[in-house]
């Protein structure tokens, strides 16, 4: 076979592993624990209160490999919270999010429904809107599993499911002295929508 007719049956011959651009819409319900924390008596945590986010996200997928870049910003409560008490700050905290998801399909067909598992690595950007104090970078990684069931067309809906690690918002330096920086905890549960190429 000469390389002229090669050529012509590689242009010719659909590609099985050909990348497909999507979209993705999501609302999630998140909430937070770790941050920081005190040894004493009633065992008092300090930590954001939970939130509503959606979350963007653009995504390329090669078989049954997905990779994803999503950004989401949220406002939420600051909670200092007792076994009997708390104090609650109104929207004093925010948080603007990159995340990059790596992972692939677990069950499931590539043109019907189907469960993935992702690993996640986010960046976030905690700031405290009511003050000047500078915003503060923690990185942090997880684990998601999405669902994805196909609606009409190019659309799909789907279900998700995240828990994180990441540092402490927090300094040391701005913590009464009973209370010590732990590593922070997220975990959210979110509907949505998919739009691919192809």
């Amino acid at each position: 076979m000469s390389r002229s007719t090669l050529f012509l049956l590689l242009l010719l011959t659909p590609c099985p592993l050909a990348a497909q651009i999507d979209l993705t819409m999501r609302w999630s319900v998140a909430g937070h624990g770790g941050h920081a924390d005190a040894a004493t008596d009633d065992r008092p945590s300090m930590h954001p209160g939970p939130e509503t986010v959606p979350t963007a996200a653009i995504g390329i997928r090669r078989g049954g490999w997905r990779a994803a870049l999503s950004v989401r910003r949220s406002t939420s409560d600051l909670i200092l919270a007792g076994e009997e008490s708390g104090i609650v700050t109104t929207d004093a905290l925010r948080d603007l999010s990159l995340s990059l998801d790596l992972g692939g399909v677990i069950a499931g067909t590539a043109h019907g429904a189907r469960l993935s598992l992702l690993g996640t690595l986010s960046r976030h950007s905690w700031s405290f809107p009511q003050f000047e104090d500078p915003s503060r970078t923690r990185w942090g990684t997880g684990l998601a599993i999405e669902a994805e069931v196909p609606l009409t067309g190019r659309w799909v809906g789907l279900v998700r499911a995240d828990l994180e690690r990441s540092g402490s918002l927090f300094t040391d330096d701005e913590l009464p002295g009973d209370f010590t920086r732990r590593s922070a905890r997220r975990r959210s549960l979110g509907v949505g929508v998919r739009w691919a190429t192809r």
